[in-house]
C-alpha cells in the first residue's frame, strides 16, 4: 500500500461500508480489478475492496533500487506539474500555504494535496515520506530536499520537472519559480517519490 492510509471497503465503491483501514507498506493479496478498485485480502483476512491508485506491486528483489518501494506513474507526475505550473509568479510568504502565497513546504503540500497526496506541512519532516530515490532514478514529479544553510539539514523542498528544472517556493527571488537544479545554491540532500 502506497498511501498513508487506505480504507478497505465492502465493495467497489466510496460508499461501501468500511471494513478496514491498511497503513503505507502493509501488503495485500491482489485479485481482480473493478474500474478504479481492487479486491484483496489483507493480512488480518479482511476481504474487501482498495482504490488500485494506492496499491503497488513488489519489485524483483534482484533488481531492487533505491526506489523499489514506489511505482512511477508519469501520468500523475506530468498532472501534477501543470498543476503547480500555474502558482509561478505567486509571492513567498513564510508559513504560506494557499495561493495567496506560499513557503516551500506550503507549495508542495497545496500542490500534491490537489492529487489526494498528503504531504507534511514542514520541509523537515519531509525525509519520512515517500520513497528514497536515487539522483541517477530522479524523475519528473519528485520531491527534492535541500540544505540551504550549509548546516547539513533539510530546509528547503521543490518538485523535480525534468531536463535539470525544479520547480519551487523561492526565498531569495521571493515568489514561485522555476529553477535550474545545476546551477541552485542549495546542496542537495534527498530525493522522495
Amino acid at each position: 500500500i502506497s498511501a498513508d492510509k487506505l480504507n478497505v471497503r465492502s465493495g467497489p465503491s466510496a460508499e461501501t461500508e468500511k471494513l478496514a483501514t491498511l497503513s503505507y507498506g502493509d501488503r495485500v493479496q491482489v485479485f481482480e480489478q473493478e474500474g478504479d478498485w481492487i479486491r484483496v485480502i489483507t493480512k488480518d483476512n479482511v476481504k474487501g475492496y482498495v482504490l488500485s491508485a494506492y496499491v503497488v506491486s513488489e519489485v524483483n528483489p534482484a533488481s531492487r533500487s533505491a526506489s523499489a518501494g514506489q511505482a512511477y506513474n508519469a501520468d500523475l507526475a506530468a498532472s501534477v506539474l501543470e498543476y503547480a505550473k500555474q502558482f509561478v509568479g505567486v509571492k513567498y510568504v513564510y508559513g504560506g500555504s494557499t495561493p495567496k502565497g506560499f513557503d516551500c513546504s506550503g507549495f508542495t503540500k497545496y500542490v500534491f494535496q490537489k492529487f489526494k497526496i498528503d504531504l507534511p506541512r514542514s520541509s523537515e519532516d519531509y525525509y519520512g515520506v515517500g520513497t528514497k530515490v536515487s539522483r541517477t532514478d530522479m524523475k519528473p514529479g519528485d520531491v527534492l530536499l535541500f540544505d540551504v544553510y550549509d548546516n547539513n539539514r533539510l530546509g528547503h523542498v521543490g518538485i523535480y520537472m525534468g531536463k535539470d528544472q525544479f520547480i519551487h517556493a523561492s526565498t531569495s527571488k521571493g515568489k514561485v519559480v522555476i529553477a535550474t537544479l545545476s546551477k541552485y545554491s542549495g546542496n542537495l540532500l534527498g530525493i522522495r517519490r
